[in-house]
């Protein structure tokens, strides 16, 4: 569950909140004042703010605006013994999801905590969320964290780009959090994972009996996510095909099923991503230039991890703690700091958390530059004789073989993508990225 920061002066009260709560499974940090809960939120994250309207020096609604800027996706409820409409107003104003007046039971306290509070997550959904709600030192990722605070409020359509592994679509939920769609659904998918045959079911729905195995009604993720955000993964590898459709849903605000005559409203945000450059997809005529306006509203570019060196030991940290709950952390030894720091991250926050995980699966208290396991990020030619080494040639040569085997298959099915992935017998997204990699555009 969420960990709590309860502030409240009241000892009576402090006591018998954190009691309940911590008989309900929530791990709870108790402050007298505002000024000693900001000193607990620069050390650590937590998922909610339980505090006072009226505090010792700063106030609870100071508190709010400052735990806005430090912690954006932390979630805040104020209590008060001062039920005024101006006290509610400047709460809900200064980002609390709810309001309590005193006296209160603890079971209302509950009640508004599970209402507020996302369910328990995997950890591997915790580890992977944390890496934005940490409080980072890199200058260029507080603009991108600044830019996604200040567009959440609106339903506003975001553009996510960046590379693979750098978090989009934590950011894109991060957004979601922070938005009066809290309370909604978040659906997400990746169109390119997804053949082209299927996608449209997908996205759209389709009717029973519209095509062969359409056995009954299906609702589509536009229908679904209503009133919610509808996150679109890789759009720049959305079939042409489907482009006018997801074009005509932004532009209208409603999509037809599959074999249906009528349309259907859908209030759906959407914030789509992609590590690709789109401008220069439409220049390959790939990609729709009215539907990219419509997705690029609001532009927001994530920074990749060796631009935010800052971040690398920081984060690095966090997944060991995560990783190790209930026995000691290993420590990470000076040389393999220097190690993290050094690395160029091509994989960028996906690939740290894995080389964290094997490096501590392998080391007992320190971990070690060779626990790390991290090579040459690219082969260097043999200085000696200025030939390339004799993996890399043959490295080479199989790269020519793949992308040549896939021309082929692309061009014995006329560009059918999902035909040629079973001809080579490799996953539809598989095939995806190697014609991204091999440029076969």
């Amino acid at each position: 569950m969420s960990d709590i920061l309860l502030v409240e002066d009241d000892p009576t009260l402090r006591t018998t909140l954190t009691t309940a709560l911590t008989r309900t499974g929530y791990s709870v940090d108790c402050e007298e004042s505002a000024e000693s809960a900001l000193e607990l939120l620069n050390k650590r994250f937590y998922g909610l703010l339980i505090c006072d309207y009226k505090l010792p020096g700063l106030n609870g609604i100071e508190l709010l605006q400052k735990v806005r800027e430090l912690a954006p996706a932390t979630k805040s409820i104020v209590m008060t013994a001062f039920a005024a409409p101006e006290a509610i107003i400047y709460a809900l104003r200064g980002g609390a999801v709810d309001f309590i007046c005193k006296p209160f039971s603890t079971e209302e306290m509950l009640e508004s905590i599970s209402r507020h509070v996302e369910p328990e997550k995997s950890a591997n959904e915790r580890t992977i969320s944390a890496n934005y709600l940490l409080k980072t030192g890199s200058s260029k990722m507080k603009q991108t964290l600044e830019l996604a605070c200040a567009v959440a409020p609106f339903p506003t359509p975001v553009l996510l780009t960046g590379e693979s592994g750098t978090g989009k679509e934590v950011l894109g939920r991060m957004i979601h959090n922070l938005s009066p769609r809290i309370q909604t659904s978040f659906y997400g998918v990746n169109c390119a994972a997804i053949p082209e045959t299927l996608l449209e079911s997908e996205l759209f729905g389709h009717m029973k009996g519209s095509f062969t195995g359409a056995h009954e009604k299906r609702v589509g993720l536009f229908e679904a996510a209503a009133n919610g955000t509808l996150f679109l993964d890789e759009v720049g590898d959305m079939p042409h095909c489907l482009q006018p459709k997801l074009l005509r849903a932004l532009q209208e605000k409603e999509i037809r099923p599959l074999g249906s005559f009528r349309s259907i409203k859908t209030n759906a945000r959407i914030i789509a991503a992609t590590n690709k450059n789109l401008k220069e997809v439409i220049g390959k005529g790939n990609f729709r230039s009215d539907l990219f306006y419509r997705l690029n509203v609001f532009p927001i570019e994530i920074p990749p991890l060796r631009e935010r060196q800052e971040d690398i030991l920081p984060l690095a940290r966090l997944f060991l703690s995560q990783r190790f709950t209930d026995i000691p952390i290993p420590q990470l030894s000076a040389e393999a700091a220097k190690a993290l720091q050094d690395y160029n991250w091509p994989g960028n926050i996906r690939e740290l958390e894995n080389v964290i995980t094997r490096a501590s699966t392998l080391a007992e208290n320190v971990i070690r530059p060779e626990h790390l396991g991290l090579g040459r990020e690219k082969s260097t030619p043999d200085v000696a004789n200025g030939h390339q080494p004799l993996q890399q040639i043959g490295a080479n040569a199989a790269r020519s073989a793949e992308a040549l085997a896939i021309k082929e298959a692309m061009k014995l099915h006329k560009g059918n993508k999902s035909q040629a992935a079973k001809m080579l017998a490799v996953s539809y997204k598989t095939l995806l990225n190697k014609i991204r990699d091999y440029e076969l555009d």
